[in-house]
């Protein structure tokens, strides 16, 4: 750490003003520029509780720190005022450099919204009035956008009609000031039949068609030793944080992505709150507030990379996105079909070929195989190496939202201590379609989380013809869930899981009469005690439902519930389990 003390750089000597009207981009920029190529330790700051607007510029579409160590961006709690595809921060391999204290927010909204004042299901049809303030929606044709419903009041979606629905267009009805009829695609139509006059949805502005040119508001690239600390987060186009190609630890603390207090905003973000793909340690993501985000909060992965040819078990050809796989990185080679981890390796060489990237492994993983007619690739390559293992996702609170709170895709991580309420749980899987997310979970706990009236934790190795296990040595530990809706805990596909302590609660008016656990296709599950569960007018099947497994995966399973506390009437002890 850095010994002297930082030099002072104010963006009013660079002539800011912070009136919230003046374009101070062009002095923040300067005044951001020049503290990063000091070479010397710097603190960069703003006029305490004062807004600066930063028109869009193109050839500098954030506040970008290159290549510095020991920079200090702090906001002395003034606001950001963005415009268009503005960007807030990037640090871009920067080291030991920190943003803290700052507001964002977007004068010009990403989205319109409105209610819904007529429904017309077989012409899968509604018409949307624009609430008074709002903005009208992008000209542009809505062919292709997605959009989401809530109900009349709160900030959670409408559970009836599903987290998204697709457009096909959104045209202003004739004689109908600010009422759109939105068409949406012919896939979705159960869900328009479950609309009503009253519900609220939106559209997006000519804002948020352009998105984020920086890819997030705030973003880490190929940095270590870089925090986010102390900032709020109102609205935006895209992205809050993208953190990619890191090498070292990135902290997120105290951070608040919100629906705007005093409003009746719909949603804060139209995208992930906190996105974390090919990292080489995963994040600290703690004490921070998740709500009204259109997509997931926290995001951990890295991508999927198809084999497109098999030498031997030592020696395999990948796509060309592979590039930045590096010698001496572990891979972990799974087959998407039957749900199997293959085998892991250290590279150790890489050559670039037509069909893609070469690689030479360090020992065999065979099984590996091509099929060019397969809709997703037979065998593919996660790299280990910079899969974000490390993680750590404690003391945040998740308000309600469009998808999960944590989409987790990692290794050797823990998640503590966090309130879910509302929108979605946890989910710990892959995916083997259209992002080809990974690798598969594997040492992850958690432990003493809250979920109220939210899904609970799934999970689930994504294949297309499940025989495998891949996730694997999964800890639940001391959880509670109050009033959930659909599964509190669902396993599937899974090897080695373990649940214990758990709480599972309904209170009068929450009836659940579906299966509490379910595991599927799965060995080695246990379940400790105590297992409490509380629901005297509910009458669930059973408390937990094996599907799809043999004589030796049951086996392998371990209910441990001689001091299990259960409360539910309707069942008798010999009703607890149920096998199909």
């Amino acid at each position: 750490m850095p010994t002297a003390s930082p030099t002072l750089f104010s963006v009013e000597t660079y002539g800011a003003k912070g009136d919230g009207a003046t374009d101070d981009g062009p002095a923040i920029r300067k005044a951001v520029s020049e503290a990063a190529a000091s070479g010397k330790p710097a603190r960069l700051e703003f006029a305490k509780g004062k807004s600066y607007f930063l028109a869009y510029d193109s050839s500098s579409s954030s506040l970008t720190v290159n290549g510095a160590q020991d920079v200090v961006i702090d906001g002395n709690g003034a606001t950001l005022l963005l415009d268009g595809p503005e960007g807030a921060v990037t640090f871009s391999r920067c080291e030991r450099c920190t943003v803290r204290n700052l507001t964002v927010e977007y004068p010009k909204l990403p989205y319109t919204q409105g209610s819904i004042v007529a429904v017309d299901p077989a012409n899968l049809t509604y018409d949307l009035a624009l609430m008074p303030g709002y903005d009208l929606p992008s000209s542009q044709s809505a062919n292709g956008w997605w959009v989401s419903v809530l109900g009349p009041t709160g900030h959670g979606l409408k559970q009836t009609v599903g987290d998204a629905l697709f457009l096909t267009s959104a045209e202003p009805v004739a004689g109908k000031d600010r009422t759109y009829r939105v068409t949406v695609q012919a896939p979705w139509k159960g869900s328009v039949a479950n609309l009503a006059v009253g519900d609220r949805s939106f559209l997006p502005t000519e804002t948020g068609v352009k998105g984020l040119k920086p890819g997030a508001l705030f973003n880490a690239f190929r940095c270590s030793d870089v925090t986010f600390e102390k900032l709020t987060i109102y609205s935006s186009p895209g992205m809050c944080f993208h953190l990619s190609l890191n090498t070292g630890k990135v902290t997120i603390r105290g951070v608040r992505i919100q629906n705007r207090p005093g409003t009746d905003r719909v949603m804060s973000s139209r995208s992930d709150g906190i996105h974390c793909d090919e990292n080489r340690v995963g994040p600290t993501i703690e004490d921070c507030l998740f709500e009204g985000l259109m997509d997931d909060s926290i995001n951990i992965h890295c991508m999927g990379r198809a084999v497109t040819a098999v030498d031997s078990d030592t020696q395999v050809t990948a796509v060309a996105q592979a590039n930045n796989y590096a010698v001496g990185d572990t891979v972990q080679a799974f087959d998407s079909v039957g749900g199997g981890i293959l085998g892991s390796a250290s590279i150790v060489s890489k050559s670039y070929t037509k069909g893609g990237v070469a690689f030479v492994l360090s020992s065999p993983i065979p099984g590996m195989t091509v099929d060019p007619s397969a809709r997703v690739p037979k065998t593919i390559l996660y790299n280990i190496s910079q899969s974000g293992s490390g993680f750590v996702i404690r003391n945040n609170t998740f308000l309600p939202q469009r998808r999960y709170a944590a989409l987790i895709r990692a290794h050797d991580g823990l998640v503590e201590g966090n309130t879910v309420t509302g929108g979605a749980g946890y989910d710990l899987s892959n995916e083997t379609g259209t992002f080809s997310e990974g690798p598969i979970p594997d040492n992850v706990i958690i432990r003493g989380n809250k979920f109220v009236g939210a899904p609970g934790i799934k999970i689930e190795t994504s294949c297309s013809q499940p025989s495998g296990r891949g996730v694997r040595n999964i800890l639940l530990d001391n959880n509670e869930f109050t009033d959930i809706i659909r599964w509190p805990i669902i396993i599937c596909n899974a090897h080695n899981i373990t649940a214990k302590n758990t709480t599972i609660r309904q209170t009068a008016g929450h009836p659940f009469n579906s299966p509490l656990i379910a595991v599927r296709n799965s060995d080695t599950v246990s379940f400790e005690a105590p297992l409490i569960v509380s629901d005297a007018t509910a009458q669930p099947p059973c408390l937990v439902e094996f599907s799809q497994m043999t004589d030796a995966d049951m086996a392998t399973v371990k209910l441990d519930w001689s001091e299990a506390q259960v409360s539910v009437p309707h069942l008798s002890r010999s009703q607890y389990t149920h096998r199909m």
